[in-house]
C-alpha cells in the first residue's frame, strides 16, 4: 500500500493539535519515566505521518489518533516533565 506522507501528516495534525486560549496544544498520551540512558522521564505525544515498520508505538495509538490521548499546553506539558523527573530524582527530559 502506498501513501503521501506529506497528505498523511496534515490529515494526522488537524486530529491532534488545535488551538486553546494559551495557544497551540497538542495531543499526548503520556508522561511517564523510563530506565533508558540511565534513567528519563519522557512525553509521549499522539499522532504521526509516517508508517514505519518497526515502530514501537502500539496500534491502538498510532491507529486513533482521534481517540487517544489528551490535549496540553507545551507550557503543562513541561511543568508535567520537570514534576515528574523531580519526584523521580533523574535530570533528563524528551
Amino acid at each position: 500500500m502506498t501513501y503521501n506522507p506529506v497528505e498523511r501528516h496534515i490529515a494526522i495534525e488537524k486530529l491532534v493539535t488545535r488551538q486553546g486560549l494559551e495557544g497551540q496544544e497538542r495531543k499526548y498520551y503520556r508522561i511517564r519515566s523510563a530506565r533508558w540512558y540511565g534513567g528519563i522521564v519522557t512525553a509521549d505525544c499522539v499522532g504521526c505521518g509516517l508508517v514505519c515498520r518497526f515502530c514501537w508505538v502500539s496500534d491502538a495509538v498510532a491507529n486513533r489518533p482521534a481517540n487517544v490521548g489528551e490535549f496540553y499546553t507545551p507550557k503543562r506539558v513541561a511543568e508535567s516533565l520537570i514534576s515528574l523527573a523531580r519526584k523521580c530524582g533523574l535530570s533528563l527530559l524528551r
